[in-house]
């Protein structure tokens, strides 16, 4: 049951929302470093990594609360979602990045502190 908690509130985005407010200060950074007509582009090379960092470092502090094993299914859901979320709006270089960022927080967690 402790599993399809946690999978669960992965689907419904509880662990993307506090992604995205650890990558809020930096939005505010990029706003301010983005060259004319540059501003999507910085917005989703500095913001987006740190949104999918602080997605699975939330994915990874609620499983651990739940005492539920975290395999790969973990970041390849978050993987997926942001797919979905991304692409019906045509942001592939979000879902880049934003994926860059999971995958990323998933090998630190994986082999650094795991």
């Amino acid at each position: 049951m402790r599993t399809f908690i946690g999978y669960a509130l992965i689907v419904v985005c509880v662990p993307q929302t506090v992604g995205s407010l650890v990558g809020l200060p930096f939005a505010w950074l990029s706003r301010h470093l983005a060259p004319p007509g540059r501003t999507y582009r910085t917005f989703a090379l500095v913001v987006d990594p740190f949104n999918g960092l602080g997605s699975i470092a939330a994915s990874v502090l609620l499983f651990r609360l739940l005492g539920v094993e975290l395999t790969w299914a973990l970041p390849v859901l978050l993987t997926i979602w942001s797919a979905v979320y991304f692409f019906v709006r045509e942001q592939f270089l979000m879902w880049a990045c934003y994926t860059g960022g999971v995958f990323g927080g998933w090998m630190i967690y994986k082999y650094a502190i795991a």
